[in-house]
């Protein structure tokens, strides 16, 4: 992690979770494990927050950050559960899923959906106090995704959404109502009209949730292409 810290390439990360999956078993090694995770993740955390501008020049930093969480949580959720910065990754997830660029947001979508698959009790129950921060996010992933929406994201980032949904309803179901009324005003009328948001609601909260982010992201496009061919007056 010394090495790291001075120079913080994303091979460093990719290195380190090589080493948590061959020996997160190993009773031995759990300890070193564990302080490997949290110091490598605490310097990529520092590293990536410290100029969100900057990320789009990051992307593999930001691939293999989120990288780690996600497939830690498979390994050792107990390991990831006890990040004290786990909050602070999760709103940095919120602003990096609009990197365009695959491999890195592919890397955070999972990052997403394996935290709130989490809070479906997948692998194992989450803790309650990890339940309780993914509440406290959960309507802003929901905005920011809204949000990467209304931008009009190439069609490999919009098949990444719908599953982060699907998990966010099945862990917290009589909250996502409330969510979904505070996140969808991110839409215009002209997207998402009022008398349509209890249909987008039912459709969001039931098995046809990629159908109904596809119409919502059909809208968003037709609306651009509108705005881009106004005249000026």
């Amino acid at each position: 992690s010394c090495r790291f810290s001075a120079h913080q390439h994303s091979s460093y990360l990719y290195a380190a979770e090589i080493l948590i999956s061959a020996y997160h078993r190993d009773a031995e090694m759990r300890p070193f494990i564990f302080e490997l995770f949290h110091r490598i993740t605490e310097i990529g955390l520092v590293n990536l927050t410290s100029d969100e501008q900057a990320l789009h020049d990051k992307v593999e930093l930001v691939e293999d950050f989120f990288g780690i969480f996600d497939r830690s949580l498979r390994f050792s959720p107990d390991m990831v559960s006890a990040s004290a910065a786990l909050d602070r990754v999760i709103s940095l997830a919120c602003v990096c899923i609009r990197i365009e660029h695959k491999p890195a947001a592919e890397s955070v979508y999972a990052f997403l959906e394996s935290m709130y698959a989490f809070g479906c009790g997948l692998p194992q129950p989450a803790p309650p106090h990890v339940s309780a921060l993914l509440g406290n996010a959960a309507p802003h992933v929901m905005s920011a995704i809204f949000a990467v929406i209304l931008a009009v994201p190439p069609r490999y980032i919009a098949e990444l959404m719908p599953q982060t949904f699907e998990y966010i309803h099945r862990a917290f179901p009589s909250d996502f109502p409330v969510w979904f009324a505070q996140a969808v005003t991110v839409f215009p009328p002209s997207v998402v009209s009022e008398s349509e948001k209890p249909a987008i609601l039912e459709k969001l909260s039931g098995k046809a949730v990629h159908t109904v982010l596809n119409d919502i992201g059909y809208r968003c496009e037709q609306v651009a292409m509108r705005n881009r061919n106004k005249k000026p007056d």
